[in-house]
This record gives C-alpha cells, sequence and structure tokens, in this order.
C-alpha cells in the first residue's frame, strides 16, 4: 500500500515537463523570492495565483500561467518579460530558470504554471543529499556540525 505524502504545497512549475522551479512558502505568505533590484517580491498565494508585488504590497502581475521572455545581454542584467494569460505584462529581474550545474548555461523555459501537488520523499531528496554530505563529512574528520 502506498502512503499518501503529508505535505500539499503550491509550486510553480514549468509546463512542458512540471519540473518545480519553486514553491510557495507558507509562513512567509507564500513569498518566495525578493529582488533588490526592482525592489519587489514574488509568490503563490493560497489561491494558487502567483504574483510579483512593490514594497508597498500592491500587486504589479498576477497569473496562473505566462510566458517567459528573456533578454540575455553582455553588457547588462538578464531582463525577463513576463506576459499572463490575459495579456498583462511583467518587465523587470524577476525570472525562472532551471537549475544546472555552475559549469552550464541557465535555461529559461518559456511557459510556465501553478499548480497544487503532494510533497513526497522524493521531493526532498536534494535537501537529504546535501545533510548526508554535510555529517559525513563531520563523521570523517570527527568534528560535530554547529547551525546558526
Amino acid at each position: 500500500m502506498t502512503r499518501r505524502p503529508s505535505h500539499p504545497t503550491h509550486s510553480y512549475t514549468t509546463a512542458r515537463d512540471s519540473a518545480i522551479i519553486n514553491a510557495a512558502v507558507a509562513r512567509y505568505g507564500g513569498i518566495f523570492l525578493f529582488s533588490g533590484r526592482d525592489h519587489v517580491r514574488a509568490g503563490i498565494d493560497r489561491d494558487c495565483v502567483f504574483f510579483i508585488e512593490d514594497r508597498d504590497g500592491t500587486r504589479i502581475f498576477e497569473a496562473t500561467s505566462f510566458e517567459q521572455v528573456m533578454e540575455l545581454s553582455q553588457a547588462a542584467e538578464p531582463r525577463a518579460t513576463l506576459t499572463s494569460e490575459r495579456g498583462d505584462r511583467y518587465v523587470g529581474s524577476v525570472s525562472f530558470d532551471l537549475e544546472r550545474d555552475v559549469s552550464s548555461e541557465s535555461v529559461y523555459p518559456s511557459t510556465l504554471r501553478t499548480d497544487v501537488r503532494w510533497l513526497g520523499a522524493d521531493d526532498f531528496q536534494p535537501v537529504v543529499e546535501g545533510l548526508r554530505t554535510v555529517f559525513g563529512a563531520a563523521v570523517e574528520i570527527d568534528h560535530p556540525v554547529f547551525w546558526s
């Protein structure tokens, strides 16, 4: 018998392969991204709507799915144009890329959507692997891990 994972979450995923890019953090009102450059924050609310809001909390972009077009230049910081299903637009530094190792170029998906899914053990595997590495090294060198 398969156990149902116990942690539902709102996540932002690519429309093509459902790779999770970001997940809402309920404790922080769904906000998972802060941009000091544009002075905005982004998140996913309880209704599974992705949003970008200014420093006063005014929503300047909302969507459950959107297209992302990147402007990449050697001379300037990357800029993204996000266009919602209703045609609303945001142009700024908030963008989403698929994580790759540091030796490769970022891959920017062109279409993204929000969804609600249950988190299972596999979703935490990257975190578990990182902790295994840290604690394995601590055991190997006989030195405790201190968290601050």
